[in-house]
């Protein structure tokens, strides 16, 4: 849940989502920490200005947000965010809070080749 603030408001914002997460983001932070995944370091409510992410992977540049029931009417505002987010260098890729909790290990797998292979990224999102 990528969300934009004002200064001063998103570092606490931050902390917050990072002590009372989803299901679905405590599912997949167990999958991520400690270089669970390939390796790569992952931090959870990354502040990106003027940006909170849910998860980032700053060596690869890549954001991976977990979206429930409040992005069902923000699919504009979401768009613009992203393409912000590409101007500053990042990729961002979307699971829904349903499917990490029933296929953690296809959302898992996904991400893994995403950060393997940066053209996947570019090729799944033009379809």
């Amino acid at each position: 849940m990528a969300l934009h603030f004002q200064d001063g408001k998103k570092t606490e914002f931050a902390k917050t989502r990072r002590k009372e997460p989803t299901e679905a983001e405590s599912l997949l932070w167990s999958a991520l920490r400690n270089r669970k995944l390939a390796g790569y370091k992952f931090r959870r409510e990354a502040v990106i200005d003027p940006y909170v992410v849910d998860f980032l992977c700053q060596e690869q540049r890549l954001i991976v947000e977990v979206d429930g029931s409040s992005h069902d009417h923000r699919g504009e505002y979401d768009l613009n965010r992203e393409r912000e987010l590409g101007l500053k260098g990042y990729s961002v890729i979307r699971f829904s809070h349903q499917n990490v909790m029933a296929n953690l290990l296809a959302v898992i797998k996904k991400k893994e080749k995403c950060l393997k292979e940066p053209d996947y990224l570019a090729k799944i999102q033009s379809k």
